[in-house]
């Protein structure tokens, strides 16, 4: 259809003319520019789950140092200088991770009472860091009570 519309004087030659090469040029580009950019928003997404992987490492780690702790005395005055004003920097694979701990004194009952007491502790960790210009954050909680 093209070669007949863009054909020269010369009918009897055989062959693929410049336009025909161009357009096809074209219709290839556009068919291939989408796989393109699925493949950098894929890695992109990789990246960020690496990220978000490593601050569960984190997270994870520490809440197992909490449980293994069987003075929550001790490890309150530990952990209680690492706070949100202050947090500990971990970096990890050329990203920098911020953690700190909240501390709150729990009654029995589940009623948060600073003033009672102290039974038992509950601990949350939280990690954050920065991920494609925007600040992200990750937390776990785990409680423990005086022995």
């Amino acid at each position: 259809m093209i070669r007949t519309f863009f054909q020269s004087s010369n009918s009897g030659r055989k062959g693929i003319t410049l336009i025909e090469v161009l357009v096809a040029s074209v219709i290839l580009v556009i068919a291939i520019i989408p796989f393109f950019m699925m493949y950098t928003k894929q890695n992109a997404m990789l990246e960020s789950f690496r990220r978000e992987s490593s601050a569960l490492s984190v997270i994870q780690e520490r809440l197992e140092k909490v449980k293994s702790n069987h003075d929550p005395a001790t490890l309150v005055s530990l952990l209680t200088p690492v706070n949100q004003s202050s947090p500990e920097s971990i970096t990890i694979n050329n990203v920098n991770y911020k953690l700190y701990y909240e501390i709150k004194i729990v009654d029995f009952d589940g009623v948060v009472d600073g003033t009672t007491h102290p039974r038992l502790y509950e601990i949350r960790t939280v990690v954050s860091w920065q991920d494609s210009g925007f600040e992200k954050s990750i937390s776990a909680s785990t409680r423990t009570n005086e022995y």
